[in-house]
This record gives structure tokens, sequence and C-alpha cells, in this order.
């Protein structure tokens, strides 16, 4: 019997996961259990780590490990976005304390907030190095998703604290998918 003291590394479980199905062994949930354990025992000096590789022992292990593993993902993710978030509302607020206007606040504090929930995002809820490539497709994005979002809020007329509401689901939600699947995917 494989004890999760006995998995030195990611990789470890991967392959332990691999072997497990092979010999026909396949659980409805015990791997869960070792899953969540030793991920929680993940530290950064273990990185990087394969998370698609991860992921996939998940699905082997079981649909109640890959469900949960998602779910710490986005609420990982989440979490950067409130921060993000106070982030962005606070530059907001200084910038605009000293030049009282706000095209050039909401500005200098989207760059700032998204620049910090790249690098959070990058080391904390994906674990991937972070690079100029993917820093470009997540500025690009969220700067489009941003300003259609606003474009759509200047033609309907609405108020900027709907437009802030409405961007703020939206990024939570396509941001997170985009980011998951595009900027910050494994290369295998």
């Amino acid at each position: 019997m494989v004890t999760v003291n006995d998995i030195a590394s990611p990789n470890a479980f991967v392959d332990w996961c691999h072997r497990h199905a092979a010999t026909g062994h396949r659980h409805d949930n015990p791997p869960a259990a070792r899953l969540e354990t030793y991920r929680r025992r993940l530290s950064p000096r273990a990185w990087p780590v394969d998370y698609d590789a991860l992921i996939n022992a998940a699905r082997i292990a079981g649909r109640h490990s890959y469900d949960t593993l998602m779910l710490k993902f986005f609420t990982r993710y989440a979490s950067v976005g409130v921060i993000n978030t106070l982030v962005h509302w606070s530059v907001f607020a200084i910038v605009y304390h000293f030049t009282g206007e706000q095209a050039s606040s909401n500005l200098v504090a989207f760059a700032v907030a998204v620049t910090f929930s790249f690098f959070a995002n990058a080391r904390w809820t994906f674990r991937v190095q972070a690079t100029a490539w993917r820093y470009t497709l997540f500025v690009a994005f969220m700067g489009i998703l941003s300003w259609g979002t606003g474009k759509l809020a200047d033609s309907l007329d609405l108020p900027p604290y709907l437009t802030l509401i409405t961007f703020s689901a939206l990024s939570l939600g396509l941001g997170y998918v985009y980011s998951r699947y595009c900027v910050f995917r494994s290369v295998s």
C-alpha cells in the first residue's frame, strides 16, 4: 500500500496513479485524499510542477480528485482577483486624488493591477514561469475585456458602479478560463 509519505514528488504521484490504473485498480474516491494531502505539501521548492500531468493523474484517480483540483485552482484565482480588485481601486483613488482625471487614474490602476494579477497567478495559482509572451497574452485579453465592457456600458449609458461589477464578474469567469487554458497552461 502506497501512502502519501512514500510519494516524494508530484511526478511520483503521477507515476503511482498510472501504475495503479494500469493494474486494473480503479476507485471511486480513495486517491482523492492522497492527492489533496499531497497538494497541501507542495511548496515552492517542488516547482516546477507539471500541472497537466497532475490533473490527468487526478482524472485517473477518480472524478472527485479532478473536481477538487479544479476547485482549488479556481479558488486561488478568485483570491488573487479579490486582492487585484483592492489594488486597482486603491491605485485609482490615489492617482485620482492627485490628478482629478478618471481616465488616466483608471489606466494607471489597471496597469498596476493587471501586472500584480499576472505575477500572482503565475506563481501562486498555476505555478508556471512568468514569461514576456504570457504577460502579453494576459494583458491584451484583460485589456480588451476591460475596454469592451466599458464601451458596452457607454453605449447602454450604464452607471460606473454597474460597469465595475460587470467587468469584475466577466473577468472572474472568462479570465479564469482564458488564463487556465491559454496563458498559464503547462507546455508538455
